[in-house]
Protein backbone atom coordinates (compact mmCIF):
# COMPACT_ATOMS: atom_id res chain seq x y z
CA UNK A 1 0.00 0.00 0.00
CA UNK A 2 1.22 3.53 -0.58
CA UNK A 3 0.14 6.21 1.99
CA UNK A 4 0.59 10.09 0.80
CA UNK A 5 0.49 12.46 3.73
CA UNK A 6 -0.70 15.63 2.00
CA UNK A 7 -0.85 19.41 3.56
CA UNK A 8 -1.96 22.30 0.97
CA UNK A 9 -0.82 20.24 -1.86
CA UNK A 10 -3.79 21.30 -4.73
CA UNK A 11 -0.96 21.73 -7.42
CA UNK A 12 1.03 18.30 -6.87
CA UNK A 13 -0.96 16.13 -5.01
CA UNK A 14 -2.93 14.76 -8.25
CA UNK A 15 0.33 14.09 -10.57
CA UNK A 16 1.65 12.14 -7.25
CA UNK A 17 -1.25 9.75 -6.98
CA UNK A 18 -1.77 9.37 -10.51
CA UNK A 19 2.00 7.75 -11.48
CA UNK A 20 1.52 5.25 -8.85
CA UNK A 21 2.64 1.94 -10.42
CA UNK A 22 0.14 -0.72 -10.78
CA UNK A 23 2.14 -3.01 -8.26
CA UNK A 24 0.91 -1.18 -5.73
CA UNK A 25 -2.88 -2.27 -4.41
CA UNK A 26 -4.24 0.74 -2.44
CA UNK A 27 -3.42 3.97 -2.44
CA UNK A 28 -3.84 6.26 1.06
CA UNK A 29 -4.01 10.14 0.85
CA UNK A 30 -4.06 11.65 4.11
CA UNK A 31 -5.48 15.08 4.15
CA UNK A 32 -3.46 17.01 6.84
CA UNK A 33 -6.34 19.98 7.84
CA UNK A 34 -5.59 21.31 4.12
CA UNK A 35 -7.22 24.88 3.50
CA UNK A 36 -6.69 24.58 -0.01
CA UNK A 37 -8.27 22.04 -2.78
CA UNK A 38 -6.43 19.05 -1.54
CA UNK A 39 -9.21 16.81 -0.87
CA UNK A 40 -11.16 17.37 -3.60
CA UNK A 41 -8.26 17.07 -6.32
CA UNK A 42 -7.93 13.30 -4.57
CA UNK A 43 -11.65 12.38 -4.79
CA UNK A 44 -11.57 13.89 -8.62
CA UNK A 45 -8.59 11.21 -9.12
CA UNK A 46 -10.63 8.43 -7.02
CA UNK A 47 -13.55 8.30 -9.14
CA UNK A 48 -11.00 7.03 -12.05
CA UNK A 49 -8.92 4.95 -9.72
CA UNK A 50 -10.57 2.80 -7.24
CA UNK A 51 -7.21 2.17 -5.51
CA UNK A 52 -7.50 5.45 -4.17
CA UNK A 53 -8.86 6.49 -0.26
CA UNK A 54 -8.82 9.40 1.36
CA UNK A 55 -8.23 10.10 5.03
CA UNK A 56 -8.99 13.47 6.80
CA UNK A 57 -7.50 15.26 9.62
CA UNK A 58 -10.08 17.88 11.06
CA UNK A 59 -7.04 19.75 11.77
CA UNK A 60 -3.56 19.85 10.98
CA UNK A 61 -1.92 17.70 13.45
CA UNK A 62 1.54 17.22 11.81
CA UNK A 63 3.16 15.08 8.96
CA UNK A 64 4.09 12.16 11.61
CA UNK A 65 0.55 11.76 12.83
CA UNK A 66 -0.71 11.81 9.07
CA UNK A 67 2.05 8.89 8.19
CA UNK A 68 0.53 6.81 11.38
CA UNK A 69 -2.75 7.01 10.65
CA UNK A 70 -2.16 5.82 7.20
CA UNK A 71 -0.38 3.12 8.72
CA UNK A 72 -2.79 2.35 10.64
CA UNK A 73 -5.58 1.90 7.59
CA UNK A 74 -3.17 0.16 5.99
CA UNK A 75 -2.41 -2.43 8.10
CA UNK A 76 -6.07 -2.80 9.14
CA UNK A 77 -6.90 -3.80 5.72
CA UNK A 78 -3.97 -6.14 5.96
CA UNK A 79 -1.20 -4.73 3.37
CA UNK A 80 1.73 -6.33 4.32
CA UNK A 81 4.20 -3.45 3.58
CA UNK A 82 3.44 0.78 3.58
CA UNK A 83 5.41 2.59 1.45
CA UNK A 84 5.10 6.60 2.67
CA UNK A 85 5.35 8.94 -0.24
CA UNK A 86 5.17 12.59 0.33
CA UNK A 87 2.75 14.53 -1.72
CA UNK A 88 4.84 17.33 -3.38
CA UNK A 89 5.69 14.77 -6.21
CA UNK A 90 9.61 14.87 -4.58
CA UNK A 91 9.78 11.25 -5.13
CA UNK A 92 10.37 8.79 -7.81
CA UNK A 93 8.13 6.10 -8.22
CA UNK A 94 10.53 3.79 -10.43
CA UNK A 95 12.67 3.55 -7.60
CA UNK A 96 9.79 1.85 -5.39
CA UNK A 97 11.67 -1.51 -5.86
CA UNK A 98 14.51 -0.63 -4.27
CA UNK A 99 12.16 -0.09 -1.48
CA UNK A 100 10.40 -3.18 -1.46
CA UNK A 101 13.04 -6.09 -2.26
CA UNK A 102 15.31 -6.04 0.83
CA UNK A 103 11.88 -6.00 3.03
CA UNK A 104 10.66 -9.37 0.43
CA UNK A 105 14.11 -10.75 1.28
CA UNK A 106 13.46 -10.15 4.88
CA UNK A 107 16.96 -8.36 4.61
CA UNK A 108 15.24 -5.05 6.53
CA UNK A 109 11.83 -4.32 8.23
CA UNK A 110 12.29 -0.91 7.51
CA UNK A 111 13.73 0.68 4.36
CA UNK A 112 14.41 4.67 3.69
CA UNK A 113 15.63 6.46 0.64
CA UNK A 114 19.32 7.66 0.05
CA UNK A 115 19.37 10.78 -2.56
CA UNK A 116 23.19 10.99 -2.04
CA UNK A 117 24.29 7.16 -2.57
CA UNK A 118 25.05 5.85 -6.07
CA UNK A 119 24.86 9.11 -7.96
CA UNK A 120 26.28 9.26 -11.50
CA UNK A 121 23.98 11.95 -13.37
CA UNK A 122 21.59 14.24 -12.61
CA UNK A 123 18.88 11.33 -13.89
CA UNK A 124 20.10 8.49 -11.36
CA UNK A 125 19.80 7.73 -7.43
CA UNK A 126 22.18 9.55 -5.19
CA UNK A 127 21.40 12.92 -7.56
CA UNK A 128 20.97 14.92 -4.92
CA UNK A 129 24.89 16.10 -5.16
CA UNK A 130 24.24 17.89 -7.98
CA UNK A 131 20.88 18.83 -8.41
CA UNK A 132 19.91 20.14 -4.33
CA UNK A 133 21.23 23.52 -3.29
CA UNK A 134 23.62 23.82 -1.36
CA UNK A 135 22.28 24.94 1.61
CA UNK A 136 20.80 22.28 1.86
CA UNK A 137 23.09 19.66 1.30
CA UNK A 138 24.96 21.52 4.47
CA UNK A 139 21.95 21.02 6.24
CA UNK A 140 21.62 17.49 5.51
CA UNK A 141 25.19 16.36 6.23
CA UNK A 142 25.02 18.00 9.83
CA UNK A 143 21.36 16.28 10.43
CA UNK A 144 22.82 13.36 9.14
CA UNK A 145 25.82 12.85 10.69
CA UNK A 146 23.79 13.59 14.35
CA UNK A 147 21.39 11.06 13.41
CA UNK A 148 23.83 8.31 12.90
CA UNK A 149 24.78 8.68 16.69
CA UNK A 150 21.57 9.23 18.20
CA UNK A 151 19.98 6.40 16.77
CA UNK A 152 22.82 3.63 17.00
CA UNK A 153 21.73 3.12 12.71
CA UNK A 154 25.72 4.17 11.83
CA UNK A 155 24.91 2.94 8.14
CA UNK A 156 21.93 5.49 7.63
CA UNK A 157 22.50 8.92 5.96
CA UNK A 158 19.88 11.17 4.47
CA UNK A 159 18.14 10.91 8.05
CA UNK A 160 15.54 13.54 6.66
CA UNK A 161 14.54 11.75 4.23
CA UNK A 162 10.85 10.74 3.89
CA UNK A 163 10.67 8.40 1.05
CA UNK A 164 10.43 4.81 2.97
CA UNK A 165 8.76 1.27 3.21
CA UNK A 166 7.63 -0.34 6.67
CA UNK A 167 6.38 -4.15 7.47
CA UNK A 168 3.73 -4.54 9.13
CA UNK A 169 5.84 -6.34 11.87
CA UNK A 170 7.08 -3.24 13.06
CA UNK A 171 4.06 -1.06 13.60
CA UNK A 172 3.02 -3.03 16.85
CA UNK A 173 6.44 -2.50 18.27
CA UNK A 174 6.10 1.12 19.08
CA UNK A 175 4.30 3.40 21.16
CA UNK A 176 3.19 5.83 18.26
CA UNK A 177 1.21 7.72 20.90
CA UNK A 178 4.42 8.94 22.57
CA UNK A 179 6.04 9.17 18.97
CA UNK A 180 6.93 12.41 17.46
CA UNK A 181 4.09 13.49 15.15
CA UNK A 182 5.76 16.58 13.42
CA UNK A 183 8.62 18.02 11.19
CA UNK A 184 11.30 16.13 12.48
CA UNK A 185 9.71 12.66 13.22
CA UNK A 186 12.39 10.87 10.92
CA UNK A 187 15.21 11.18 13.07
CA UNK A 188 13.07 10.67 16.73
CA UNK A 189 11.63 7.38 14.89
CA UNK A 190 14.90 5.35 13.70
CA UNK A 191 15.91 6.42 17.62
CA UNK A 192 12.51 4.64 18.64
CA UNK A 193 12.77 1.66 15.93
CA UNK A 194 16.59 0.92 17.36
CA UNK A 195 15.07 0.09 20.53
CA UNK A 196 12.81 -1.99 19.41
CA UNK A 197 15.89 -3.66 16.95
CA UNK A 198 14.30 -2.89 13.68
CA UNK A 199 16.56 -3.68 10.71
CA UNK A 200 16.81 -0.26 9.43
CA UNK A 201 18.46 0.10 5.59
CA UNK A 202 19.31 2.61 3.25
CA UNK A 203 18.58 2.51 -0.41
CA UNK A 204 19.57 4.55 -3.60
CA UNK A 205 16.51 6.80 -4.50
CA UNK A 206 16.82 9.71 -6.87
CA UNK A 207 15.46 13.37 -5.87
CA UNK A 208 12.86 15.42 -7.91
CA UNK A 209 13.27 18.74 -8.28
CA UNK A 210 10.28 20.47 -9.88
CA UNK A 211 11.40 23.66 -11.65
CA UNK A 212 8.94 26.55 -10.59
CA UNK A 213 7.73 24.43 -7.97
CA UNK A 214 8.37 25.15 -4.23
CA UNK A 215 8.22 21.89 -2.77
CA UNK A 216 9.15 21.94 0.89
CA UNK A 217 8.21 24.39 3.28
CA UNK A 218 10.91 23.82 5.68
CA UNK A 219 13.23 26.69 6.22
CA UNK A 220 16.44 25.50 6.32
CA UNK A 221 18.33 27.57 8.64
CA UNK A 222 15.39 27.06 11.53
CA UNK A 223 14.64 23.55 10.69
CA UNK A 224 18.25 22.70 11.49
CA UNK A 225 18.30 24.60 15.13
CA UNK A 226 14.73 22.92 15.71
CA UNK A 227 16.14 19.54 14.67
CA UNK A 228 19.52 19.69 17.03
CA UNK A 229 17.16 19.78 20.29
CA UNK A 230 14.75 16.69 18.55
CA UNK A 231 18.07 14.49 18.29
CA UNK A 232 19.98 15.16 20.85
CA UNK A 233 17.29 15.08 23.45
CA UNK A 234 16.18 11.63 21.39
CA UNK A 235 19.38 10.19 21.44
CA UNK A 236 19.56 10.91 25.22
CA UNK A 237 16.37 8.89 25.66
CA UNK A 238 17.28 5.99 23.31
CA UNK A 239 20.77 5.88 25.33
CA UNK A 240 18.91 5.61 28.86
CA UNK A 241 16.08 3.03 27.32
CA UNK A 242 18.68 0.70 26.02
CA UNK A 243 21.41 0.40 28.72
CA UNK A 244 19.89 2.17 31.82
CA UNK A 245 16.00 1.81 32.53
CA UNK A 246 15.50 -1.16 34.43
CA UNK A 247 13.06 -2.70 32.45
CA UNK A 248 13.02 -1.48 29.06
CA UNK A 249 17.32 -2.81 29.10
CA UNK A 250 16.12 -5.60 29.48
CA UNK A 251 13.65 -5.94 26.91
CA UNK A 252 16.59 -4.59 24.46
CA UNK A 253 18.44 -7.25 25.45
CA UNK A 254 16.11 -9.88 25.21
CA UNK A 255 15.40 -8.59 21.14
CA UNK A 256 18.85 -7.86 20.45
CA UNK A 257 19.52 -11.57 20.87
CA UNK A 258 16.44 -12.75 19.03
CA UNK A 259 17.05 -10.38 16.26
CA UNK A 260 20.67 -11.62 16.04
CA UNK A 261 19.17 -15.47 16.26
CA UNK A 262 16.88 -14.19 13.61
CA UNK A 263 19.15 -12.99 11.04
CA UNK A 264 21.50 -15.83 11.47
CA UNK A 265 18.42 -18.14 10.33
CA UNK A 266 17.58 -15.69 7.53
CA UNK A 267 20.72 -15.32 5.95
CA UNK A 268 21.35 -19.06 5.66
CA UNK A 269 18.04 -18.93 4.21
CA UNK A 270 18.68 -16.50 1.23
CA UNK A 271 22.17 -18.02 0.82
CA UNK A 272 20.11 -21.38 0.09
CA UNK A 273 17.01 -21.03 -1.59
CA UNK A 274 17.53 -17.76 -3.80
CA UNK A 275 19.82 -17.87 -7.17
CA UNK A 276 21.43 -14.49 -7.41
CA UNK A 277 19.43 -13.69 -10.29
CA UNK A 278 16.28 -14.52 -9.06
CA UNK A 279 14.03 -12.52 -6.67
CA UNK A 280 11.75 -14.32 -4.06
CA UNK A 281 10.15 -13.95 -1.18
CA UNK A 282 11.97 -16.42 1.64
Amino acid sequence: AAVVPALNEERLIQRTIRNVPAIVDTIYVIDDGSTDSTAQKVLEVAKSDPRVNLIQHKQNMGVGAAIISGYQQSFDDDNDVAVVVGGDAQMDWNDLENLLLPIELRQADYTKGNRFIYGTSSDSPGNAWREMPTKRILGNVTLSILTKFASGYYGIYDSQMGYTAMHRRVFPLIDWKTTRQGYGYPAEWLMQFHSRCVSVLDVPVRAIYLKNERQTQIKVRKFIFYMLGVIIRGGLKRIFREYFHPRSSRTYRKMLMAKRNRDRIIVGKVRRKIPPHVIATV
